[in-house]
């Protein structure tokens, strides 16, 4: 059995992402886990808050993550819009975990690619990654990255194809908004103009 470790994910900023909201600007979130894509272990990452500041937003925030196996090979990062419905995929990247090994107890820090739902590079993440014993206490950066030097993301085919369908579901969230509320306009348009004609046909009082 593999031992367990933690990392620790300051999300600091993100750049150029892709304008995916209709009737405004993005309200990005990031969401992260690892391990690997099962459910299981989806349900035990962790995200930021919501910024509010479209293409280029600041988060300035650490996430941790717990459980970690020692032979995890990626860390899953997936850039979410918020929605009132169902939230919008943005962009994803894979984070190879050996990178962050390497640095042998020190924090990674640096821009790391995003791609979207086709595989195609758009916009970067600006990330601090530090792997650490559960004995250790996290090391919050509170200054800052202090370097974007460019890291290696990569296109999962795996985790591509869990958030082309987390873009489907999406979009028949649309679709089913769209349609109930064409039914329910057309409840209304019937209540008023049918109850109007019912009226008019009614025979008078002699």
């Amino acid at each position: 059995m593999y031992g367990e470790q933690h990392i620790d994910i300051d999300v600091f900023r993100a750049a150029k992402l892709e304008d995916v909201d209709k009737f405004g600007d993005n309200d990005p979130y990031v969401f992260a886990f690892t391990n690997s894509l099962e459910k299981d272990d989806v349900k035990k990452g962790a995200r930021t808050e919501v910024a509010k500041k479209g293409r280029n937003p600041n988060w300035n925030q650490q996430l941790h993550l717990k459980g970690v196996r020692a032979d995890a090979l990626y860390l899953y990062i997936e850039v979410m819009d918020d929605e009132t419905g169902i939230d919008e995929p943005i962009a994803f990247a894979t984070i190879p975990l050996q990178q962050v090994r390497n640095a042998n107890g020190q924090r990674l820090q640096g821009s790391f690619d995003l791609y979207n739902k086709d595989g195609r590079e758009h916009g970067a993440l600006i990330l601090g990654i530090r792997i650490r014993q559960p004995s250790e206490d996290p090391d919050d950066d509170e200054e800052g990255p202090h370097s974007e030097e460019r890291r290696v993301s990569m296109v999962d085919e795996d985790h591509k194809a869990r958030f082309k369908k987390l873009v489907n579901k999406e979009h028949l969230g649309d679709a089913a908004q769209v349609v109930a509320a064409g039914a329910a306009a057309a409840a209304i348009f019937g209540a008023v103009f049918g109850g109007s004609k019912q009226k008019k046909a009614a025979p008078r009082e002699q």
